[in-house]
């Protein structure tokens, strides 16, 4: 009996372990979704004479590891898109122009299960964010600056499990871009499909 005991325990150990070297803990993550930013504001609300296109297309490319069951880090290329403003026709000006974003990140993810079959994701990490306005207008010089800044960022997410080692994830994240003097936020809604290796 005893024999048998030890001999359990070995097969139990022994199962733990294929468990953890069948696993895949390098994966990668591709995400499409749209960014929203406030960085327009001001003109949406100077009495009509602007219109404004502040939800851009947007993508993120990830490469990330788990470290176990509860936690991986990650990092992460996102091109936020462009969000452009023209004037009204009938104010008679040509005044038009853009802000771009995009950002660096380094991610540290924890998950958690949920009752059906979901996985929640938290997410947090530092973001190097770069930012670029246009402003063209006949008779006046073009404006054309570039901003950058460090910055904390922070997400939420809910994760299925897809066979061949494929997860599907809605993700929100959220974090700020320098422009000009004001430093708005940036929100970005996303579908990401990842695969591991």
């Amino acid at each position: 009996m005893k024999h048998l005991f030890l001999f359990g325990l070995m097969a139990a150990a022994l199962g733990v372990s294929h468990a953890q070297t069948a696993a895949k803990p390098t994966y990668v993550a591709l995400s499409l979704g749209v960014a929203h930013s406030d960085a327009l504001d001001s003109l949406k609300s100077s009495d009509g004479l602007f219109d404004t296109r502040t939800t851009p297309v947007a993508y993120r490319l990830s490469v990330g590891r788990r470290w176990g069951p509860l936690w991986s880090t990650e990092l992460s290329f996102t091109d936020w898109g462009k969000a452009s403003f023209n004037a009204v026709p009938a104010t008679g000006t040509d005044a038009r122009g853009s802000v771009s974003a995009m950002g660096w990140t380094g991610w540290s993810v924890w998950r958690g299960q949920t009752e059906l079959d979901l996985t929640w994701v938290t997410r947090i990490g530092l973001s190097f964010n770069q930012s670029h306005g246009v402003s063209r207008q006949t008779g006046f010089q073009d404006i054309d600056h570039k901003w950058s800044t460090w910055t904390p960022i922070y997400g939420l997410g809910l994760e299925y499990a897809l066979p061949e080692d494929l997860r599907l994830a809605f993700t929100a994240d959220i974090t700020k871009i320098d422009v000009a003097t004001s430093r708005p936020y940036i929100k970005f809604y996303a579908l990401s499909l990842s695969k591991s290796f």
